[in-house]
């Protein structure tokens, strides 16, 4: 259940809605002045808390923009969305329109059609940048409600929203600030579904996120890292405090192979 002001609009891969409370316990240990997060996907837990000072980055910039669309130009955006209907043939012809050709607006309104309707809200692009995921049917539920948008509007409000990789938050760290990454899984050991698009992470990405914790920790800001639990958690996790949690993931085709995985949680808030 959802005590803040908004909750997430988008489906996400790997949303982090159903562990909320197990980061909310962590964050109530700490004051914190401004929230930031540097892989934003649905941004729950952002919504959940709706802080009044906050970055929000991802480097997916069509995602960014949807949340610039969202805070500035609600009206606008929903009179296009609520246009399109639910149906495969729709789908399919919305999928296909060329993105470069619309104006902001539209390319808001298509992204959430399409992140509404498309197979377990993936976002997944082919080697050429287009949108490629299929039609998910009609037990995706409605589109999101006008009320529900407002909301995360309203959220939005006054957030900067940097559509950039997680290392040019650097500069604007500070003393005091919270930081929960949720960065896409990378394990040389497993099969890990994480080929949304072209930015997915390897291991020359997890050397700078270790990097990036170790500077937070020097510099008096928390952190909160979800991470699967890998090899690679247990490099990542080293001199800082990890809690181990169940997380059911839906990402596979056939339900019967969906199940709970071992996930953790690292941290440097005592």
């Amino acid at each position: 259940m959802y005590f803040g002001r908004a909750k997430p609009f988008l489906r996400w891969a790997g949303s982090k809605q159903l562990i909320l409370p197990k980061l909310l316990s962590h964050i109530s240990k700490c004051k914190y002045s401004r929230y930031i997060e540097p892989f934003a996907g649905s941004a729950a837990l952002f919504f959940y808390l709706s802080p009044s000072k906050s970055i929000i980055c991802d480097i997916n910039s069509s995602l960014i923009e949807v949340y610039e669309v969202v805070r500035d130009s609600l009206a606008e955006m929903y009179e296009c969305l609520d246009a399109y209907e639910n149906k495969a043939d729709v789908y399919y012809g919305v999928r296909s329109m060329d993105a470069d050709f619309m104006s902001k607006v539209e390319r808001a309104a298509r992204f959430i059609y399409l992140n509404r309707f498309c197979f377990n809200g993936l976002y997944r692009t082919n080697k050429d940048g287009v949108f490629n995921v299929p039609y998910g049917g009609y037990k995706t539920g409605a589109l999101p409600s006008y009320e529900l948008l407002k909301n995360c509007s309203l959220s939005l409000q006054g957030v900067q929203l940097m559509s950039c990789d997680f290392e040019s938050l650097l500069p604007h760290l500070a003393a005091g600030d919270i930081v929960y990454l949720d960065p896409p899984y990378f394990s040389a050991s497993k099969r890990v579904f994480t080929e949304y698009n072209d930015s997915c992470f390897y291991s020359e990405d997890l050397k700078r996120l270790r990097c990036f914790l170790d500077h937070m920790n020097s510099i008096g800001v928390g952190f909160l890292l979800t991470y699967l639990k890998s090899d690679e958690s247990s490099y990542l996790s080293k001199d800082f405090l990890i809690e181990e949690i169940s997380v059911r993931r839906n990402v596979a085709a056939d339900p019967t192979k969906r199940c709970f995985v071992k996930e953790v949680i690292i941290t440097n808030i005592e």
